[in-house]
């Protein structure tokens, strides 16, 4: 059987310090039946002229207006000719089998696929560590309740999930990927966990997932999880209540807002010493005993 075309999106912004690398890691992989896009968001920097200086063939760089990824994705949905669809940040890189072992994976199924990521900080690229916490696969809308249990570099869709669930919500810039995962469970899709690392994502200072996005990334998310939950739902025989996860996520927000202020800094502090604390240390592939 003859390896599926599969469609790697890149959004990028202002990404001439990243997106190298990116599109390299995807080009120099394993897998070779790649359709790549690469989505300008009105980058104001060198992004464009360091993607135009790749000649791969399967590499094409587009530029739109400045939207925000929901809809630089989207802009990326409207030319994929894959049958599979994976997307990468640009500031991020795939590990070199990332895309041969999803599809390999998803042969015969219609599951979306997703795996494990590592992570490092800025100025530390030699310590990676991997998010601990529950990897279902299955339905897994009450794991998608309180936290985000995905990281989307990590994802592969077979193309008909988008034809049924739709595009990204463009309207808000994050958690634009949380909540179309809840929209695909909604719709009845499965998701289906690898037990690999796939992708290697850097967390600098200004990441969507530091300090400073906590406040809007909370207020977004209750906001979102109203919307898509009004009423109690149920799961086999389990009925969740949305509310729970609704006050412990204004539990969070209060704490962030304190920690938003001169005063805060502890809080900070102890932010990032739980995330790091409550990880998978990696070395060689492997985490750390």
């Amino acid at each position: 059987m003859p390896d599926p075309l599969v469609t790697v999106i890149i959004p990028a912004y202002n990404a001439e310090r990243f997106v190298h690398l990116a599109v390299e890691s995807v080009l120099w992989g394993t897998y070779d039946n790649l359709d790549v896009i690469v989505v300008d968001d009105g980058s104001t920097d060198g992004t464009a002229h360091i993607v135009r200086r790749f000649t791969d063939p399967r590499l094409r760089y587009v530029r739109r207006p400045n939207g925000g990824p929901g809809a630089a994705r989207n802009t990326g949905l409207q030319l994929a000719k894959g049958r599979y669809i994976t997307f990468l940040d640009s500031d991020d890189y795939y590990l070199p089998t990332k895309i041969a072992d999803q599809v390999d994976f998803l042969r015969g199924r219609t599951d979306i696929g997703y795996g494990a990521a590592l992570h490092f900080e800025t100025g530390r690229p030699a310590r990676f560590y991997a998010r601990r916490g529950p990897r279902p696969s299955g339905n897994i809308l009450p794991w998608l309740m309180g936290e985000p249990v995905i990281n989307p570099n990590t994802v592969m869709y077979p193309r008909q999930v988008f034809d049924i669930v739709g595009c990204f919500n463009d309207t808000y810039n994050f958690p634009e990927e949380w909540e179309w995962y809840i929209r695909c469970c909604q719709a009845g899709f499965m998701f289906a966990y690898q037990a690999k690392y796939m992708v290697v994502v850097q967390v600098r200072p200004d990441s969507m997932i530091g300090w400073h996005n906590q406040v809007a990334l909370r207020e977004r998310t209750i906001k979102m999880l109203r919307r898509l939950f009004p009423e109690p739902f149920a799961v086999g025989d389990r009925t969740y209540d949305p509310t729970t996860a609704i006050h412990g996520l204004e539990r969070k927000l209060r704490l962030a807002r304190i920690a938003e202020k001169p005063y805060g800094l502890p809080l900070r502090m102890l932010w990032r010493w739980n995330r790091l604390r409550d990880a998978d240390w990696v070395h060689n592939g492997k985490p750390l005993p």
